[in-house]
């Protein structure tokens, strides 16, 4: 993964992809390209809201190979927000 600040690499990692400050590690295929508008996007994942903090297009030999993202529950009156 490349992120400008990488301090989260070394986070303590626990279940199903968690961080310890709340946020999701998503990788994604290259059809599914938000990069370019992640600040202001939302990913819809198993009935749940997602706010995009960061996103890239990784590209091989100038073909795009996949997304990643860092992911932060959308929170709505003290709940996670669901669709």
């Amino acid at each position: 993964m490349r992120y400008k600040n990488k301090i989260y690499v070394d986070l303590p990692r626990g279940p199903a992809g968690t961080r310890d400050n709340g946020s999701y590690l998503y990788i994604g295929k290259p059809q599914y390209d938000f990069s370019e508008t992640w600040n202001a996007s939302k990913v819809y994942i198993d009935g749940r809201v997602f706010w995009v903090k960061r996103a890239e297009l990784i590209r091989f030999g100038g073909r795009p190979l996949y997304v990643w993202a860092v992911l932060y529950p959308a929170i709505e009156g003290g709940k996670y927000a669901e669709y």
